[in-house]
């Protein structure tokens, strides 16, 4: 019988098997605390977009224009200037302010105004990117409150997830006979069965989720390597802004531009106007195409930030596959996806539920491990505790039979 025969009929009694077996364990018990820390702010932090929408804004006969809107932002924000704004359809216009001049020497934060669309009224302005609470979990969460170190540290873990769910998928199969009973958990048995259950059950259901989930992870800590990976194998080269030339005022029109970005891609819905700091550099202006996923969509149109005529015009479709994952791989990894309410709300539930998962599964490991070794090894150190629980040789006890003992290795015991 050959290995792949073997390991399909009786997983158990392939060396390989034991192998994996001590990769999972270890691997577990190195990234566990780390995985619980990352899945749990991970969760936290999915349906932030939600919690932090701009307000709502009801639509209206007439409308103000982005240029009037831009005024009175910048009235009520001296010593700031603009960014960008973002749009998001039933929803107020976001203008994007940086610090400069004084402001920016004092080292104020960027301020995030929210403008009705009718009327051209501030209705809030937040100081920051996010909330306080969701800064905070955004640190955890990337860096490990540790900066660029703790990145570092954040994918290697996220690659040691990635190694558990591929381990625990191997160990998870327990041969052609019983692979149903490791769909779901006894309920009924003793709670050691009911842990191990819930552990290999959770593992099996979650894994695909935690997989990609681990591999996006590690993309944030490793950029530039997962990058040029994805465009290598896959297709598809880095978006190039065209050169300006010499350094030029920028234009202020706000309306020019986004009439014209919308006339370079005719169907498509504004999402974003990205000025930049540089006098030299294009105005960008970013779209969404029926069809994309990405949830701002994909879609470029650089503008000349003089004139704002048209130098350029990227299409996300246009890419290869490489480059189109690049461009999605913190949208994929939160669930901020181009779609129907039915399939993004649900999407974004798994994503929930997979940010809880590593807790759970280094919880139920960790009683497993402590069931298997720890316990046998306190009672090996000490003899009182390891006579009470001694056999006599010539009476057996029946909890202690062959058939027990097979039964309690497969409860976690």
């Amino acid at each position: 019988m050959n290995f792949a025969r073997r390991f399909f009929a009786k997983p158990r009694t392939t060396r390989f098997r034991a192998v994996v077996f001590q990769v999972h364990l270890y691997a577990g018990l190195a990234v566990g605390v780390l995985a619980l820390a990352v899945g749990l702010s991970g969760s936290a932090l999915v349906f932030r977009q939600e919690i932090e929408a701009p307000p709502r804004a009801a639509g209206c006969a007439g409308g103000a224009t982005l240029e009037q809107a831009r005024a009175s932002v910048a009235e009520a924000n001296p010593g700031y200037r603009l960014a960008g704004v973002r749009f998001q359809e039933g929803r107020a216009w976001v203008f994007h302010l940086q610090p400069s001049g004084k402001a920016a020497k004092h080292g104020r934060a960027d301020r995030h105004a929210a403008v009705h669309p009718c009327d051209g009224k501030i209705l809030e302005t937040r100081e920051g990117k996010t909330a306080p609470v969701f800064f905070w979990l955004e640190r955890l969460h990337y860096d490990l409150l540790a900066d660029k170190p703790g990145r570092k540290v954040n994918g290697a873990g996220a690659l040691l997830l990635l190694l558990l769910c591929l381990s625990g998928l191997v160990l998870w199969w327990p041969g052609p006979g019983l692979w149903r009973q490791r769909l779901g958990v006894k309920t009924a048995a003793g709670w050691k069965r009911v842990n191990w259950d819930l552990h290999n059950a959770a593992g099996f259901w979650i894994a695909g989720v935690l997989a990609v989930q681990s591999l996006t992870g590690a993309a944030f800590a490793y950029p530039q390597f997962f990058k040029d990976g994805l465009r290598s194998l896959l297709g598809g080269s880095k978006p190039a802004e065209p050169r300006i030339g010499s350094a030029v005022r920028p234009a202020v029109d706000l309306d020019a531009i986004r009439l014209q970005a919308l006339a370079a891609i005719p169907g498509a819905q504004l999402t974003q106007i990205k000025l930049h700091r540089e006098n030299n550099k294009p105005i960008t202006a970013r779209l969404r195409l029926p069809g994309d996923w990405r949830d701002n969509g994909g879609n470029l149109v650089h503008l000349h930030p003089a004139t704002g005529e048209v130098a350029a015009v990227e299409l996300f479709r246009a890419r290869g596959l490489g480059a189109r994952l690049v461009e999605g791989l913190d949208h994929l990894h939160f669930g901020r996806v181009a779609a129907s309410p039915w399939v993004k709300y649900p999407l974004k539930v798994v994503l929930f539920l997979a940010g809880l998962a590593p807790g759970l599964l280094f919880l139920t490991g960790f009683l497993m491990w402590r069931n298997r070794v720890l316990v046998k090894r306190i009672r090996a150190g000490n003899p009182a505790v390891a006579n009470h629980h001694a056999t006599p040789a010539l009476h057996p006890s029946p909890a202690y039979s062959p058939d027990r003992l097979r039964r309690s290795e497969t409860a976690g015991v």
